[in-house]
């Protein structure tokens, strides 16, 4: 009677102690995850985002490649000049033609 109750304990023990890891390497996972926020958080905070587009015409970065003397493709962005005007994000010609209209 003893041997039972103490396999029974022993079995009750092992099923805890797997539920207990699993549960303890989802929290693991959950709070690593959470901590990765929060260092990305606190690192973009530093940072100054380029902005995507135009405010009037909504010209942005476009896609290709550079292609070297020796034939190498690589990919690369072409972005445009932005300048920041009254607030908002300009292309240089934009800001050109809004500076200077045609007379």
């Amino acid at each position: 009677m003893a041997t039972a109750i103490a396999k029974e304990m022993a079995a009750q023990a092992l099923t805890r102690s797997r539920t207990s890891g699993l549960e303890k390497c989802i929290s693991l996972a959950y709070h690593a995850k959470r901590r990765h926020l929060q260092t990305l958080k606190t690192v973009m905070i530093g940072l100054v985002v380029m902005i995507k587009a135009c405010a009037t015409c909504g010209k942005g970065a476009q896609f290709g490649r550079a292609i070297a003397h020796s034939k190498k493709h690589s990919r690369r962005r072409f972005k445009p000049n932005f300048q920041k005007w009254q607030g908002k994000w300009f292309c240089a010609s934009c800001l050109k033609r809004l500076k200077h209209p045609a007379a």
